[in-house]
This record gives C-alpha cells, structure tokens and sequence, in this order.
C-alpha cells in the first residue's frame, strides 16, 4: 500500500500532457482495488516537475479532476498537475492510510482512528468522525442513489464503519472481528476485505449485513488489501500464496502458490491476469481464469504497490 518513502514528490510521466490523465480517487485506483488503468502508455517518460513537502510522504497520492491530494505526515496537500501548491492543511494527527477523494470533498483516515473530510478546494476541515482505532487501510467510497458514504475499517478489532460523505453522520457499524491491516474494496454492492482470522469477510454495502466469512488456509493472515472484480475476490496471504474466491459462493476457484514469502500488497487485477508482489522480492503475473503463472520478475527489492496498465 505504501509506495513513496521520501520528502520530494516526483511527477514522471509520459506524453501526452496531464491535461489527458483520469482520475486515480483510491490508492489503489477504482472502489474495486483493482489497480487497473486503460491509459495507453509509451516508451519513454520526462520529468514534469519536483515538489517539496514539509514531511516524509509515506502513503500513495490520489488525483481527481486537475488535483493531486497527497499526505505528508499530519498534512493534507493539495497539488495543480502543474506541481503549483493550492493549499496545505494539518488536520493535526499522523496519518498512515491513503486518502480518498470524492466531488468536492478529501476523506483522511488518521492513526488516531479519526475519519477527516476537507474541502478540495481550500482544505477547511468539513468533519470528523472517531472510529476508535488506527485506520491502517485505505477508506473507501459506496455510490447509491442516495449519494456517496465513506466505509472505513478500525485496524485493531476489524469493525467496518459507513459514514456520510456530506457530514459524516454515522449510517452503520459493524461487529468486531478481529485486527484488520489492509484496505477494504467495494464493488457490485459488496464490502469485501480480510484480516487475521485467515478469512475474508463479505458484507452488504447498503445494509451492512454480514453476507459471508470464507475461511482460507492454514495460516492464511490476509495483511494487505484485496481486489474485487466482477464477484471474484483476489487476496494475498502470509504464506505467500494468492487466492481468488468467488464472493456469492464462498468457493475458492484457485490457489497460486508459486511466491515465496508474504504478499503484503494489493492484486493488481487486469482482463486475463492477475498481477501482484511478494516480500521474495518478485513480482508475479497468473493467469486470472486458473491462477497459472505466466511470468516472474525479480526486482531486487520489496515490492510494494502495483498497477496495471
């Protein structure tokens, strides 16, 4: 989940101009996790820009519309793609989890256990909910009819929360399960996300009823954020074995076991494959229909965060 470990945020990028980019509102890009991306890209890449942030960014930035959102210890910043700064706003407590963005509003999720919104225009803090507890994961959005809520999870007991996006007022909380380090996807009108009873956990988005609880393997600890794609979820575990689960069923479809050690991010989930890294230093590309491998690259490193593209 975490993917820039400096105080100097880059912006490299490829033609064309940012002007052309779409919006990146999760860390992990849709509701779904995916970490899916239709942009064409080319060959090459140009530095557009270098900006300085007051602190170490140590969680993944967001974009929607001609804004970038990053998070720079206890500091929301706001960003033109040009790298001009618009605003920058200490909601006052550190801040572990990428945020996410919605219309007109920044949710934050703090180590603290507080869910903060701020006005992407200026950064005046609209409201702030406790959960609690440490927010590890990512918060997430639910679009109905009714408007856009934010879900998040409480690290150390695993309860999921549903909060208004226009005010934070509390729509529906969840039981406590049991410590919940990663990020939570949403997709299909399903809340899906594991934690350390080695099972996944589905719920329903609008209701927040318990739809199902999918045992995994032995010592299956889920660390990381999972991806939800068409009613299958993808999801990594301790033992480095990557699973894909169908959520209706509960039936896991395959087991790809071809890591050798922790997965501790998040699938990237693309048409026919699965992408996602492992703490053996590698990545790794399975086929989505039977978990097959398809190819490994070793990066000589930890890797962390992955998109498709």
């Amino acid at each position: 989940m975490y993917s820039l470990r400096a105080v100097t945020l880059l912006l490299v990028t490829l033609f064309p101009a940012p002007a052309a980019w779409g919006d990146w509102p999760t860390y992990h890009g849709p509701a779904g996790l995916t970490g899916y991306s239709d942009t064409v890209i080319g060959d090459s890449f140009q530095t557009f820009w270098r900006y300085r942030a007051p602190a170490a960014i140590t969680v993944t930035p967001v974009t929607a519309g001609d804004r970038i959102f990053a998070m720079s210890g206890s500091v929301a910043i706001a960003l033109s793609l040009g790298g001009e700064e618009l605003w920058q706003s200490d909601i006052g407590e550190p801040v572990e989890a990428p945020p996410v963005v919605a219309g007109k509003t920044l949710v934050v999720g703090t180590a603290k256990g507080a869910l903060v919104a701020l006005g992407v225009e200026n950064g005046r803090e609209l409201w702030r909910y406790e959960l609690g507890s440490r927010i590890q994961g990512s918060p997430n959005l639910v679009r109905e009819e009714g408007g856009i809520s934010v879900l998040a999870i409480s690290q150390s007991d695993g309860v999921l929360h549903r909060v208004a996006l226009s005010d934070g007022s509390r729509i529906w909380v969840t039981p406590r399960t049991n410590r919940c380090d990663g990020s939570l996807a949403v997709d299909g009108g399903l809340v899906v996300y594991g934690n350390c009873d080695a099972a996944l956990y589905v719920h329903d988005a609008g209701s927040g009823k318990r739809t199902g609880k999918i045992k995994l393997l032995k010592d299956g600890q889920v660390y990381a954020g999972v991806a939800l794609a068409d009613g299958t979820v993808y999801a990594g575990d301790r033992s480095g074995r990557l699973y894909a689960v169908q959520t209706e069923t509960g039936k896991i479809l395959w087991v790809s076991e071809v890591a050798g050690a922790d997965l501790s991010s998040t699938p990237s989930v693309a048409p026919g494959v699965v992408v996602f890294g492992s703490d053996d230093g590698k990545v790794y590309a399975v086929k989505r229909e039977d978990g097959q491998l398809l190819w490994s690259m070793d990066t000589k490193g930890r890797p962390l965060s992955l998109i498709h593209i």
